[in-house]
């Protein structure tokens, strides 16, 4: 009984190695494809340092990629103590420079706020390539030239925010596409066309409209569209579109 007792243990022995071999293998595997994956975002927030200028508040100090490691950067979150970052917060930083294009290699990030700087150049095309991106807020900045229509290609994101830069030339047609965006502000810049998606039959079938005020001078169309409340403003050549489902009129001031 204890020969075959051996016997059998040692026939096991092996598989049991293996399993072992195997799983070791695999958690190696994905400290590698971790470390790999900050690898990348270190280069990409290194990238957007070294386009900065200037740095009046030493916000970016401690950005540094000795360690290899973004996550206890300031304006940084990670998904986990050395995960990928998810999130990237500089509002209100005086960060004067332009915008890295390398960004766009964040592949993980959700929200990019970087308004309220003195931050000038265009916006990157590559940003439009960031798929988990929820929020793009470059407001109040010194950003010129024209939106990308790149930016068509941000499936997942729901608030966008350019305005109070000097961004010209048409409204991208690919903003229409976004299935997710509920706020897209473009006020006080230079731009001029139509709203995304206007001239849809989707759009037209949907919506109902009305002029607020007579102050043609300052023209403010509220329009019900598809469960969502849109303010359109035009004012000074410029355009404000805000979208929102929490909005409710009461049911005897819309048109018939």
């Amino acid at each position: 009984m204890t020969r075959h007792c051996a016997e059998a243990a040692a026939a096991t022995a092996p598989s049991l190695l293996r399993v072992l071999l195997a799983l070791h293998c695999g958690v190696l595997f994905l400290q590698c494809s971790a470390a790999s994956a900050m690898g990348g975002d270190v280069s990409a927030l290194m990238a957007f340092k070294r386009a900065i200028i200037e740095d009046p508040h030493s916000v970016l100090s401690d950005w540094t990629d000795a360690d290899g490691n973004a996550c206890d950067w300031r304006g940084v979150i990670c998904s986990a103590p050395q995960g990928s970052v998810i999130s990237l917060k500089l509002s209100n930083s005086s960060l004067k420079g332009f915008i890295a294009p390398e960004l766009g290699r964040l592949s993980f990030l959700q929200e990019l706020y970087l308004d309220h700087n003195l931050l000038f150049g265009t916006i990157p095309k590559l940003i439009g390539s960031l798929k988990n991106l929820r929020v793009l807020d470059l407001s109040v900045n010194r950003l010129t030239g024209p939106i990308p229509s790149e930016l068509g290609g941000l499936s997942s994101v729901s608030i966008v925010n350019f305005h109070s830069n000097g961004l010209t030339g048409n409204i991208p047609s690919e903003l229409g596409k976004l299935q997710n965006l509920v706020e897209l502000r473009l006020d006080r810049n230079r731009l001029k066309g139509s709203i995304p998606g206007s001239n849809t039959d989707q759009f037209f079938s949907c919506f109902k409209y009305w002029i607020h005020s007579s102050q043609w001078t300052m023209p403010f169309f509220p329009i019900i569209c598809c469960g969502f409340f849109l303010q359109l403003s035009c004012r000074k050549n410029s355009i404000l579109l805000e979208i929102s489902s929490k909005v409710k009129f009461p049911r005897k001031l819309l048109p018939g």
